[in-house]
């Protein structure tokens, strides 16, 4: 809308070629300008976690949610979780598109309160059989979930990253 209202002003004015560089470097920058989202949050990319590699060789059935699992409002936190699942190719609970389906949707409206036990019938109706917790997405609650984690009697931790805390369960449903 702004360059459409620019060029009907700039027409008259533009008869002369400095103005309508100039008319056209104030468009350019308007367009820009007006499509900005500021400010970026930038994070240096470190790799994938060395504790992703446990998943790939795991015998039998893995299916892998990770921890948060976020609302579909911000799905787009699961973006790192879908990278770090290409150092195991397992089928992965958590996903990131340009499309959140209705199975997405009823999952994480429950899953969303992990470690509670309201969040692992959506797990077990799913087949999940590994969960990976990122405690420092909790802040200072993390440990907190962790304590909680440890008085489930369905999860077996298998390890734990020491360069990013991230921690790996079996999850075994009774």
């Amino acid at each position: 809308l702004i360059v459409t209202g620019v060029q009907t002003c700039a027409l008259p004015i533009c008869t002369n070629r400095r103005w309508a560089t100039a008319v056209a470097v104030a468009a350019v920058c308007l367009v820009n300008l007006e499509a900005l989202r500021a400010p970026f949050e930038y994070r240096r990319w470190r790799g994938i976690p060395e504790i992703y590699k446990l998943l790939a060789n795991e015998p039998g059935k893995v299916v892998l949610a990770e921890m948060p699992f976020y609302p579909p409002h911000a799905v787009f936190e699961n973006a790192e979780y879908v990278v770090n699942s290409t150092a195991h190719w397992r089928p992965l609970m958590n996903g990131y598109s340009g499309y959140t389906p209705a199975t997405y949707v009823d999952a994480a409206s429950l899953m969303w309160y992990f470690p509670d036990a309201r969040a692992f019938p959506p797990m077990k109706a799913n087949g999940v059989t590994h969960i990976m917790v990122h405690p420092r997405r909790w802040g200072h609650e993390s440990s907190k979930v962790i304590e909680s984690i440890a008085n489930q009697p369905d999860l077996e931790l298998i390890a734990v990253d020491e360069k990013t805390s991230i921690r790996l369960y079996r999850y075994r449903p009774r």
